[in-house]
């Protein structure tokens, strides 16, 4: 499991809260299942911040079905991704997982406001999509956050797959 730093060197920061959240990668053939925020551009892989008393698995599972309407089971642990907003620290956890059943989409006020669907998408097709959203630049932060941050993770599972598979 490797840790992923994004925080920026140098920068002192008062951390007043902390927030753990857990991301389901979930790849079948050569696509991958990615949450798209059409409103925002923004493409993730499907997780959220856990509640209370959940564990990081549980936390998993639950977002996924909440985002993409598919229940898995949560697998490997890949890596933890860890950034900071202002005054907090997030850590990301992502898990491989397996899709073994289908339920119902259970999407929050922020994810139907920005129109948030589930989409199959070409491995290669979304690791361009971010690195072209990265490069043109934009006033808003949020973007270039999830996308940085889905993208070393994806990159870290990828490495670790082909590195089992020699």
């Amino acid at each position: 499991m490797e840790i992923i730093d994004l925080i920026p060197k140098g920068v002192e920061k008062t951390i007043k809260y902390m927030r753990e959240a857990s991301r389901g990668i979930i790849i079948q053939g050569s696509k991958i299942l990615i949450s798209h925020e059409e409103l925002d551009e923004i493409w993730t892989i499907p997780g959220g911040g856990m509640e209370d008393g959940e564990s990081s698995e549980q936390c998993c599972a639950r977002e996924v079905l909440e985002e993409t309407g598919k229940i898995v089971e949560v697998g490997e642990w890949v890596c933890t991704v860890i950034e900071s907003y202002d005054e907090e620290i997030a850590l990301h956890k992502y898990f491989v997982c397996r899709i073994v059943g289908e339920g119902e989409r259970n999407p929050t006020e922020h994810e139907a406001r920005v129109k948030a669907h589930p989409e199959w998408m070409e491995i290669g097709d979304y690791l361009a999509t971010i690195k072209e959203r990265l490069s043109i630049g934009t006033h808003n932060v949020e973007p270039h956050r999830v996308h940085i941050r889905d993208c070393r993770a994806l990159t870290a599972y990828l490495k670790q797959k082909e590195k089992r598979e020699i």
